[in-house]
């Protein structure tokens, strides 16, 4: 992932795993369930469409 000018934005920042457990926090999966996340990130995703689509076509 690159920022503006190009750099690598994570580099020397947390390593994968914790990312995960990052983003899975915030969707408020924590450790409970973080097989949950790659479905969970799939709901936000169509949403997200759903909701572009709505205000596209209106």
């Amino acid at each position: 992932m690159t920022g503006e000018n190009g750099e690598d934005i994570l580099a020397g920042g947390p390593d994968a795993a914790a990312r995960l457990r990052i983003l899975a926090d915030g969707y408020g999966l924590g450790t409970a369930d973080p097989a949950a996340l790659p479905r969970v990130v799939e709901q936000a995703t169509q949403r997200g469409r759903e909701f572009v689509t709505r205000r596209v076509d209106w």
